[in-house]
């Protein structure tokens, strides 16, 4: 997996990089790093030939407070279709990230578990904070490999892919899983079929569950998703959804 930091703190360079290569030899892949300091540099290496899987981009840097999000701009306009990761002290650029398809966020506070971490104290980080590995995880499965969400119709068993669900829906005892191209409709509950999906699902209602993968926009009251599909958030799942998707979009 090639791996691009863009951060103007080397401290934080140096802090995430060593934590993503932990991670790569507790879990047994193997990740090439390139680090650059600042979104201007980074452009010229792409200008040289440079190409990452994974993105991770400081969103306020030296050379203006959106210089991460300029950087982001500039990729997707070139074609370029690797995963990014927002690394931020600040949670206010949230729902900037629909604009260029982020993938996560990470607050700086995840990675080392202070706001500023010194450069000669990194022995004493953190081994490896659990949000980090959630990112990673979350970038293998993404580049290599969905998983499927199991259910039975008619004595048979189908699997679809988790990463292809969009939403599903609850009415009574049945629930409709949609997909960009197919609808499937079996008997079961919603809250079962959530804790199957796993955190890359989001409760905003009662009966609905969406994912967070294919939300393009969102408020209080409506969540958008790929395609056109809208789902609406109900006034009990309103802060802890908005409290999520904050954190996420992640």
């Amino acid at each position: 997996m090639r791996i691009v930091i863009c951060d103007d703190e080397p401290g934080y360079r140096a802090l995430l990089h060593e934590r993503i290569l932990q991670y790569g030899f507790e879990q047994d892949f193997e990740a090439q790093i390139a680090e650059y300091e600042s979104g201007g540099q980074l452009i010229a290496a792409l200008d040289a030939g440079e190409r990452a899987d994974v993105y991770f981009l400081d969103i306020q840097m030296e050379n203006g407070a959106d210089d991460g999000i300029r950087v982001a701009k500039e990729l997707r306009r070139r074609g370029e279709n690797g995963l990014i990761v927002y690394v931020t002290s600040f949670i206010d650029y949230a729902q900037t990230g629909y604009e260029v398809k982020a993938f996560r966020y990470l607050l700086k506070s995840q990675i080392s578990g202070s706001h500023k971490p010194a450069q000669d104290n990194k022995a004493n980080a953190p081994a490896c904070p659990d949000k980090l590995a959630e990112v990673l995880s979350a970038v293998r499965k993404e580049l290599f490999g969905e998983e499927y969400f199991s259910f039975r119709i008619n004595r048979e068993t189908l699997r679809v892919e988790k990463g292809k669900i969009l939403y599903l829906e609850s009415d009574k005892r049945q629930i409709f899983i949609y997909t960009g191209d197919e609808s499937y409709c079996f008997y079961g509950s919603l809250d079962q079929a959530q804790g199957q999906l796993g955190e890359g699902f989001l409760r905003c209602h009662r009966s609905y569950l969406v994912n967070l993968k294919h939300i393009q926009r969102y408020s209080r009251e409506q969540i958008s998703l790929k395609g056109g599909a809208a789902v609406p958030v109900s006034r009990s799942y309103a802060k802890e959804c908005m409290r999520r998707l904050m954190l996420e979009m992640v």
